[in-house]
This record gives C-alpha cells, sequence and structure tokens, in this order.
C-alpha cells in the first residue's frame, strides 16, 4: 500500500512507500517505544554505508536530533511476530518523553510489497 499527497490541476501528487500514519507508545516497563504502522513493514539498507555492521542500530533508521533523546547505543528492529512494528529499545539515559516525535531517516523504511503505479 503507499500513500499520495496533494494533488491538483498545477502540482501532481506525491506517493510514496515510505510508511505514514504510525502510533507508537511506551512498553510496560518504559525499556522500549513500541511504533505500530497500518501495514507490514520492510527494511532497506545499504550495507556499503554503514559505518557500523548490524541493521539494528538506530543510528541507520533515526535522524540525530531524534536520536540523542533514545540514550546511548538504541537498538530497533521490526518485530518478528509483528511485521507492522517497530521495537526501539532505548539506551542509558533515554530523555526522550510521552508525546516527543522520532523522525526517520528517508528511504529505509517502506511498506513491504509496495510500489507505486
Amino acid at each position: 500500500m503507499y500513500s499520495c499527497f496533494g494533488g491538483s490541476k498545477t502540482s501532481p501528487n506525491f506517493c510514496t512507500c515510505e510508511p505514514q500514519n504510525a502510533t507508537s507508545y511506551f512498553s510496560e516497563d518504559w525499556e522500549s517505544i513500541i511504533v505500530r504502522y497500518p501495514f507490514p513493514l520492510e527494511l532497506k539498507l545499504d550495507p556499503s554505508e554503514w559505518k557500523i555492521p548490524s541493521e539494528k542500530f538506530c543510528s541507520l533508521w533515526i535522524n540525530s536530533s531524534s536520536l540523542a533523546m533514545l540514550g546511548d547505543i538504541p537498538l530497533c528492529q521490526i518485530a518478528e511476530d509483528r511485521p507492522n512494528e517497530v521495537k526501539i529499545w532505548l539506551g542509558n539515559s533515554p530523555t526522550i518523553l510521552p508525546f516527543q516525535n522520532i523522525t526517520l531517516l528517508p528511504k529505509v523504511l517502506y511498506t513491504k510489497n509496495c510500489s507505486i503505479p
């Protein structure tokens, strides 16, 4: 499934397979954040650009200002049993509070099997 925005006589729709409309919440133990999307996800990372050899490092997924709120070396992963959820394990000394936004890097997380006609 893809999302389109805009669209008028002078401007065409902008369509993307990057996921939209997520809801998120802290886990019961406050050690992680669950981000839930309406559709299954897939991660598209270019291993040649990795500075560190693990796709679970949130620095490959999340922009630097959001990353700073997640503590030292947070980890991110699409849940194996729930492919529409991303779990973020907070690092040491996180500063993020409920209702603060986390911004993903562009062109990393996509709706699974999405194609734009």
